[in-house]
Formats: C-alpha cells, structure tokens, sequence
C-alpha cells in the first residue's frame, strides 16, 4: 500500500518512524504485530523536500527458501494495512 504524508512536525523520519513503533531494519522499518518476529508492517521510504513516501506492507511470514527474497506479503486492500495507514495518519497529526 503506498501513500505519501507531510511531514510538518520538524523531526527526522527516523525520530518520526521510532516514535510510531518502527524499527530501522537494513534499508527499511519494520513494526511487529505481537511479541513474535512474523507477522510485521514493513515500510519502505522514499523522502522529497518535506514529502514523505511510504510503501507499507505486511510480512504474514520469512521467505521459505534461503537466499531468496520472496515471502507471504499482504501488500493492497487489506483490513489490517489500512488500519496501520489510519494509525500512523492519526498518530502524525496529533504531532503536527
């Protein structure tokens, strides 16, 4: 699921992504569900001026052969992925 905010609260994205729960992970944040590593909200930033760009999906679990990069992904139209959109929305306008 992609969608872009604005970040008008002054702080770094990594101040903003650790303050929704997010942890910087290689090139990317990811979010665990509950206490296990699978599933987790994975996002991917790209950032413009003071536009943020997220790719966000949802890690159902690790890739099953080793070596490769594919795994079980939720990636549109689901419950849980909007529910984390709406979260992260609420979460940046109330420290705007």
């Amino acid at each position: 699921m992609k969608f872009e905010i604005k970040n008008k609260t002054g702080y770094t994205t990594q101040h903003l992504m650790r303050s929704l729960g997010y942890l910087l992970f290689h090139d990317a944040y990811v979010r665990r569900v509950g206490t296990l590593r699978y599933p987790r909200f994975h996002i991917y930033l790209k950032e413009e001026d003071d536009n943020i760009f997220i790719n966000l999906h949802l890690d159902q679990k690790k890739e099953s052969y080793q070596g490769q990069k594919a795994h079980s992904a939720d990636y549109n139209d689901s419950f849980a992925l909007e529910k984390e959109k709406q979260r992260i929305l609420n979460a940046l306008l109330k420290t705007s």
